[in-house]
């Protein structure tokens, strides 16, 4: 009886501090749900180019990307594709065949994780091959 006590005291323990240690709040949540969130326009906050005045978003519509960048009244847009992929570490959404967004030497089509994903905020990370980790932070036109 007090194994049994042990041993339930202990998964209780690491339930708990592995329940609680998840930073995100997308793990776990399913591809579905994840699809129906960031199906939408976003408008990315603080562009990265300098001296530039520039406004860009990115929207996501039943498996295809669209990409709108103004700069200085120049208005370019662009297409490719998404797919959304959750496992139980990580959200992805993994963007293909948009080459607007490909800054410089760094390509920014790739599998992306999804950091925050809710009614107002999308917050994604990527580490493109040869270069350091990059971040893009939307909120919801």
């Amino acid at each position: 009886m007090n194994l049994f006590k042990s041993l339930a005291s202990v998964f209780i323990i690491c339930s708990m501090i592995f329940l609680g240690a998840c930073e995100s709040n997308n793990h776990l949540r399913s591809e579905k749900k994840l699809k129906s969130q960031i199906q939408d326009t976003w408008r990315l906050v603080y562009p990265i180019v300098h001296g530039a005045n520039i406004t860009e978003s990115w929207s996501f519509e039943d498996g295809i990307f669209y990409v709108t960048r103004n700069t200085n009244g120049n208005i370019q847009q662009d297409t490719g594709t998404y797919k959304i992929e959750a496992t139980w570490r990580e959200p992805y959404v993994t963007i293909s065949d948009a080459p607007l967004i490909n800054e410089g030497p760094v390509s920014l089509n790739g599998k992306w994780t999804i950091i925050e994903l809710d009614d107002d905020v999308l917050f994604i990370t990527f580490r493109p091959p040869g270069s350091g980790l990059l971040q893009r932070e939307f909120v919801k036109e």
